[in-house]
C-alpha cells in the first residue's frame, strides 16, 4: 500500500470503529511533529478530505467492507471490519494490511512492508482544549 494512505486509512478505521469524532492522526512514534488534519464522514458513505496531501478518499460500506478510493494516487482499498480489528487489500498492488484499534491507538501492518505503523486519533475534544497551539498536541 502506498505509505501515504496510512494515515488516512488509520482516521478511517479509527472513526468507523471507535466513532470519534476525530480531527486528526499523529504518527506515535513522531510526537514533536504536527497531527495530520482531516475532515469528512465516515458511515455507509465515506468522504474524507486530507489536509497534509490536499486530498480525498470516497468510498462506499457494503456489509462489513469499505470500498475507497484515494483520488490523489487513484488506489483502490478494500477494509473489513471485525470488531476492534480491520483486514484488507490494496486493490491495484494486491498488497493485504490489517490492524486494530484500542481506544486512540491505531495499529495497521502493511505486508508490503513487513512493518506495523502505530497512530494516534486526536479527538475534537482535545483540539479544542489546546487552541493556542495548532496542529501541535
Amino acid at each position: 500500500m502506498n505509505a501515504d494512505l496510512h494515515l488516512g486509512l488509520a482516521f478511517i478505521v479509527a472513526t468507523a470503529i471507535h466513532g470519534g469524532p476525530f480531527i486528526a492522526i499523529r504518527r506515535s512514534a513522531a510526537e514533536r511533529e504536527p497531527a495530520a488534519l482531516f475532515t469528512g464522514i465516515v458511515g455507509p458513505r465515506v468522504n474524507v478530505y486530507d489536509y497534509q496531501r490536499s486530498d480525498t478518499i470516497s468510498g462506499r460500506l457494503q456489509g462489513a467492507t469499505y470500498h475507497l478510493y484515494d483520488a490523489l494516487t487513484h488506489q483502490r482499498l478494500r477494509c473489513t471490519i471485525h470488531g476492534a480489528d480491520f483486514d484488507g487489500i490494496d486493490d491495484q498492488n494486491q498488497i493485504l494490511f490489517c490492524g486494530r484499534v484500542e481506544g486512540l491507538q491505531i495499529d495497521i501492518y502493511d505486508a508490503d512492508f513487513e512493518t506495523t505503523y502505530v497512530f494516534t486519533a486526536i479527538p475534537v475534544w482535545q483540539r479544542r482544549s489546546r487552541r493556542h497551539s495548532p496542529l501541535h498536541y
